[in-house]
């Protein structure tokens, strides 16, 4: 339904009218000595100043060709260091599980992992490559599974907490029901952290706790052990370091598609609420989800469909271009890691030879 619903709302060329027949909309193919108008009649070609006077909504193929690639490049390498705060993040709630993953480890997995997550919805992949690494370096079960769902959580409440910030400080206590919703996320998580750590919580029996507790017993578990609120305060710092370049990275793919918006606000708020909903196991990548909740949310913020779709996909560039990058790193490690097996291999049968040489 939502790659639907983009397919349906979103044009491909331009959508003009005459200014004397506002109501009589058609297709703009534009060329370079000027335009051909897709009229219910048949086509006609224009004059660039005939093409100058037409009121026109832009199509997603003038979008994109108007993007500066330039910002696009600067933010592209940005993004692809901020991925680095995302893999803090989980190495910090990963430093109780009892496992040694050096951070850099840790980086290399996220980028892995999120080439992973191309092809499976709600980062699913990511998630899976990073709980198996962890347990194969001899980590709790229950802690790692515990830090994977925290990391979703912490990334959601420092996203939401962020974009709120930028609400208030375009519009004030005006900002809207969305961004109050949006601001209520950390606090309700603060007080949950309190209520959990509570000692009338801690002494509760398991099993009055119902089915549904259990489910949630792996991260109940984290949050109270003694180290938690330490690893929780460092992986929400990294956090909110993600959130502010994964914001300003959509504010910076507007101003590369030379987009003024009418309300600043919902560029933050509309970003927000798209990586939510993209955080959602729909379809695979995110594809169709979130681009129709940034069409959606975007349009608040005065931007056409086209150009809000834009937005998405440019963004998704950025996430691709750290998964080119994640995809190589895993053929790389791959592939020394099959040398240094056959490396020992060949060793082994070494030995194994001078061992039955000595013994004749």
């Amino acid at each position: 339904m939502a790659v639907i619903f983009v397919v349906r709302n979103v044009p491909w060329y331009d959508q003009c009218s005459d200014p004397s027949a506002p109501g009589d909309r058609w297709s703009l193919v534009r060329e370079a000595d000027g335009c051909e108008a897709r009229r219910p009649q048949g086509a006609v070609h224009l004059s660039r100043e005939a093409c100058a006077s037409l009121q026109c909504t832009p199509g997603l193929r003038s979008s994109l060709e108007g993007a500066r690639i330039d910002i696009l490049v600067l933010l592209a390498g940005i993004y692809l260091l901020a991925t680095g705060a995302w893999a803090l993040r989980w190495h910090r709630l990963l430093s109780l599980a009892g496992a040694d993953i050096p951070f850099l480890t840790a980086w290399r997995l996220t980028l892995q992992g999120m080439a992973g997550s191309v092809f499976l919805p709600g980062s699913i992949g990511g998630d899976a490559l990073r709980v198996a690494f962890a347990l194969g370096k001899g980590a709790s079960p229950v802690v790692v599974v515990a830090t994977v769902l925290l990391d979703r959580g912490v990334g959601l409440v420092t996203l939401a907490a962020v974009a709120s910030v930028f609400a208030f400080a375009c519009s004030g206590a005006d900002a809207g029901p969305v961004a109050w919703i949006l601001a209520s996320f950390p606090v309700a998580f603060g007080l949950a952290l309190l209520v959990a750590r509570s000692p009338q919580v801690a002494r509760l029996k398991q099993p009055t706790w119902g089915w549904w507790m259990r489910l949630v017993r792996p991260v109940f578990d984290y949050i109270t052990s003694k180290g938690a609120p330490r690893a929780l305060f460092q992986g929400a710092l990294a956090s909110t370091v993600l959130s502010l370049v994964n914001l300003l990275a959509i504010r910076g793919i507007v101003f590369a598609l030379g987009v003024s918006p009418t309300e600043e606000r919902w560029i933050y708020v509309g970003a927000a609420m798209a990586f939510i909903i993209e955080a959602i196991p729909a379809l695979p990548g995110g594809w169709g989800t979130a681009d129709a909740a940034f069409v959606v949310f975007l349009a608040r913020a005065g931007l056409p469909p086209s150009t809000a779709l834009a937005v998405s996909l440019l963004y998704r560039m950025l996430n691709y271009v750290s998964a080119l990058v994640g995809a190589a790193l895993y053929v790389a490690h791959g592939r020394r890691h099959a040398e240094e097996r056959g490396a020992r291999e060949v060793t082994r049968v070494e030995v194994s030879r001078a061992s039955v040489g000595a013994s004749r």
